[in-house]
C-alpha cells in the first residue's frame, strides 16, 4: 500500500491502526450517526477510508509514470535511472488498477 510504507513488508493489521490512528486525530469519524455505538462507528469509518485508499492507490502509481515519462521526454537520456523509475511506476500501476473498481 503507497500510504502507509515502511521498510517491512505491508502489514494489514498495522495499515488499519495507521487508519484509526489518522482518524482519532480527526474529526472524521465524529460525523458518522450518533446512534452508532462509538467503537463501532470508529470501524466502519476505517473500513470506508481503506477503501478509498485502496481505491486511489493506482491513481498515485499512474500519476508517477507520466511524471516519469514527462521528466524522459525533457531529458531525452535514455540511460536515466528516469527510464526504470517510470517503468516501474507503469508496472505498479497495471498491478494495482483493478483496486480502483473493487466494491468495499
Amino acid at each position: 500500500m503507497k500510504l502507509f510504507r515502511t521498510k517491512l513488508p505491508f502489514s494489514e493489521a498495522n495499515f488499519e491502526a495507521f487508519l484509526e490512528e489518522y482518524l482519532s486525530a480527526s474529526a472524521v469519524h465524529g460525523a458518522s450517526s450518533e446512534a452508532e455505538h462509538p467503537t463501532t462507528r470508529v470501524a466502519d469509518d476505517v473500513l470506508k477510508l481503506e477503501a478509498e485508499a485502496k481505491a486511489f492507490e493506482p491513481l498515485t502509481w499512474l500519476e508517477a509514470a507520466v511524471f516519469f515519462v514527462l521528466v524522459l521526454t525533457i531529458e531525452a537520456d535514455p540511460a536515466s535511472q528516469n527510464y526504470d523509475l517510470g517503468k516501474q511506476r507503469w508496472q505498479q500501476y497495471l498491478e494495482t488498477k483493478d483496486m480502483a473498481t473493487k466494491k468495499a
